[in-house]
């Protein structure tokens, strides 16, 4: 008897660590980005804004997709001759100046 609710008693407290885990995690993880709605002529896009400098190294490197009406916002503090690299790209883009 005692051995019975031994088990279950571990059983309880390791799926109570799993759950409290998984919600760390999900937590750490959800969607923080900035996203501005950019519209030229009739058309809206949603763009992640980038800030930062290591989200400006990253932009969409390592993303498997974006959508059709996505894109990515980059702010510079200062007018200048900036240049874009596609490392860890999975798919093509255009890139727009505005």
């Amino acid at each position: 008897m005692l051995k019975g609710n031994f088990s279950k008693l571990v059983i309880f407290l390791i799926l109570l660590i799993l759950a409290v885990g998984g919600f760390f995690a999900w937590h750490s993880l959800r969607d923080t980005r900035k996203i501005a709605l950019v519209s030229i002529q009739n058309h809206s896009f949603r763009a992640q804004v980038v800030e930062t400098e290591s989200e400006k190294q990253k932009g969409l490197g390592g993303q498997k997709a974006i959508c059709s009406d996505c894109g990515m916002l980059f702010f510079f503090d200062k007018p200048g001759k900036y240049s874009f690299w596609m490392k860890d790209m999975l798919f093509a883009i255009d890139i727009l100046w505005i």
